[in-house]
């Protein structure tokens, strides 16, 4: 039998098995937060979108987009 459980990629957070309460995550300020940036982005509205040079020179660093 195979396990369809996954470990949450917050469990690898050093702080992460620290905290008290660790299920409690706001899904609804994390979809809030997702969704703002994400139009943001596509709607290229400046004051709100995180894409950006910084963002991009942290994409060429890590190897995900080339020059």
């Amino acid at each position: 039998m195979t396990n369809i459980w996954k470990k949450s990629i917050f469990f690898d957070f050093p702080y992460w098995s620290k905290l008290e309460v660790r299920h409690c995550i706001n899904v609804v300020h994390v979809e809030k937060n997702v969704f703002d940036s994400l139009i943001s982005t596509l709607l290229n509205i400046n004051e709100k979108t995180k894409d950006d040079l910084n963002a991009r020179l942290d994409l060429i660093e890590i190897n995900i987009q080339g020059n």
